[in-house]
């Protein structure tokens, strides 16, 4: 009946995994807003100042189910981020120094939601390098084919338009609750009106920035002692139907 003994640790795994490894901070957000980029930094709107504003929009899952507003905004809440330069970008892998604070402030005009979320805060992790082909003044000859252009991905979507990307890598925190940090991912990304040779000669060969609006999915992904039980869960299920 060794079967019968799997169960029981799956069990007795799942018992501590709960009491003991359950992540506070879980589930996704969005928001929404507008930056001036070029190779050497991202400079979120209003230009200047070293941050600048975004709004946060549904839907919030988890921890971040009502960051949005309450019950449906808008209004919507809003917070600061700090704009991003070489320090941040000429990195290969985890940064040397996070950029503690990265995102903050998240505010909303009900006091309720302000109340439940005065202690959360983003530190920035790492940018991710992409791992297309260098970008080219050649551009992209078909639609879905992407090429990196510094911590940016461009994926041609038709002649004269290129999805661009970004991801990072974060840490959320709530300074009112112990032990709350989750590492987690943020993925930016935005539908400009050029094509990738376009955007290449304005920002390399001409060394000039380009303004425009983005969205972001920002998630804190499981922990790996999560991880670690669903993978068991996985393991034992299937042991058990090999054995039925």
């Amino acid at each position: 009946m060794k079967w019968k003994a799997l169960a029981a640790g799956i069990a007795a795994f799942i018992g501590l995994s709960g009491a003991a490894s359950a992540a506070p901070i879980y589930g996704q957000f969005n928001i929404t807003g507008s930056v001036t980029v070029n190779l050497s930094t991202i400079d979120w709107a209003p230009s200047g100042g070293g941050a600048g504003n975004f709004s946060v929009v549904e839907p919030g899952t988890g921890y971040f189910a009502l960051l949005p507003g309450s019950p449906t905004p808008p209004p919507n809440s809003v917070g600061t981020a700090l704009d991003l330069g070489p320090a941040q970008f000429n990195q290969v892998e985890i940064l040397a120094n996070p950029l503690v604070g990265y995102m903050s402030n998240f505010n909303h005009d009900i006091p309720a939601i302000d109340a439940l979320y005065s202690g959360l805060s983003v530190d920035l992790i790492d940018v991710i390098n992409p791992s297309s082909p260098a970008c080219t003044a050649a551009g992209l000859a078909a639609n879905g084919q992407s090429c990196t252009l510094g911590v940016f991905q461009l994926t041609r979507i038709s002649a004269n338009s290129t999805l661009i990307g970004m991801e990072v890598v974060v840490d959320f925190v709530d300074s009112n609750i112990a032990d709350s940090r989750s590492r987690g991912t943020g993925q930016y990304s935005t539908q400009y009106g050029a094509s990738a040779a376009s955007i290449f000669n304005t920002i390399v060969t001409n060394g000039q920035s380009i303004s425009t609006s983005y969205s972001a999915n920002f998630e804190a992904v499981p922990e790996p002692a999560t991880l670690a039980l669903v993978g068991l869960v996985l393991v034992g299920g299937g042991l058990l139907r090999r054995r039925s």
